[in-house]
């Protein structure tokens, strides 16, 4: 009930019981009873909501209040909010990690001052959030300068959060991962395999060539280029290329590391379409 609302009450309180005096009973009047009545319900409903909405705001603190928790513990991932002006206003832990700057240091400044990257990766990222208001999510791949702690590769998966009525930028949710351990972890791998004195590729699930080193480019004839986003069936000879499909995807769905052809002769085939027989060894490598 509202502050008018409550005055018409005490007024007409203040009437019946002035006419009480003089002997005239509003209680009798149907008019009267329904206005007291009308007005009363109306208190109520206001406390009700009223209630109701310190309850849903109390609610809503402490799921925020977890929500802050939670994304604070998490230190392996960066995890920023941002303004629609860039400025910082969530800084998790993952931050300071990946950043190496406190959360003191952070809030209310502009994201883009923590990513010190140079020349043109700095035009790239500086473009990218620039043009991400035209879309929903962006994705950036670089490395950054942290001063004395040297450089880091990250990647930076940025989310916007727009306005339901209008659809106007809010927010800016930006994930950063460091992934310098993973590239070295890469390069290291790729190193191995080029080195390697077999021949080696690999392929997707799909069976598609994705990385082969050079001593099977010397093998078949082929340069890497040739090879790479092509099937692997491009290896081998034409009368067999229809069973060799039945039998990749037969090893993807139970990828043990064992011999190919239990004991049978196989043949492969070079760029020229000449024909030789070779070892396999099948094996399965995941990226994570």
């Amino acid at each position: 009930m509202d502050k008018s609302q409550e005055q018409i009450l005490q007024i007409l309180n203040k009437l019946k019981t002035s006419l009480d005096a003089k002997g005239i009973d509003l209680d009798n009047e149907p008019i009267y009873g329904e206005l007291v009545t009308a007005l009363q319900k109306s208190k109520v409903a206001a406390y009700d909501l009223k209630k109701e909405a310190e309850e849903q705001l109390s609610l809503l603190r402490e799921t925020g209040r977890r929500y802050a928790l939670l994304i604070n513990e998490i230190d392996d991932l960066s995890i920023v909010l941002l303004d629609k002006d860039s400025k910082v206003v969530i800084w998790n832990e993952g931050s300071e990690a990946v950043f190496l700057v406190k959360e003191q240091e952070a809030i209310g400044k502009n994201f883009l001052d923590f990513v010190p990257t140079t020349g043109t990766e700095k035009v790239k990222l500086d473009d990218a959030f620039t043009k991400s208001v035209k879309k929903n999510r962006f994705e950036w791949f670089g490395s950054i300068n942290r001063s004395k702690a040297g450089t880091c590769f990250v990647n930076i998966v940025v989310n916007i959060i727009r306005d339901d009525v209008d659809g106007s930028v809010v927010n800016f949710l930006v994930l950063t991962r460091n992934i310098t351990a993973k590239r070295y972890s890469e390069s290291k791998f790729k190193s191995i395999v080029e080195s390697s004195p077999d021949g080696i590729i690999l392929s997707n699930h799909k069976g598609i060539i994705t990385l082969v080193n050079k001593k099977l480019e010397s093998l078949f004839g082929y340069n890497r280029d040739e090879l790479l986003g092509q099937p692997i069936e491009i290896l081998i000879p034409s009368d067999i290329k229809h069973r060799h499909v039945n039998m990749r995807d037969g090893f993807i769905a139970n990828p043990k590391s064992r011999p190919m052809g239990d004991g049978k002769e196989l043949r492969a085939q070079k760029k020229d379409g000449s024909q030789f027989f070779v070892e396999i060894s099948l094996s399965r490598w995941c990226n994570n």
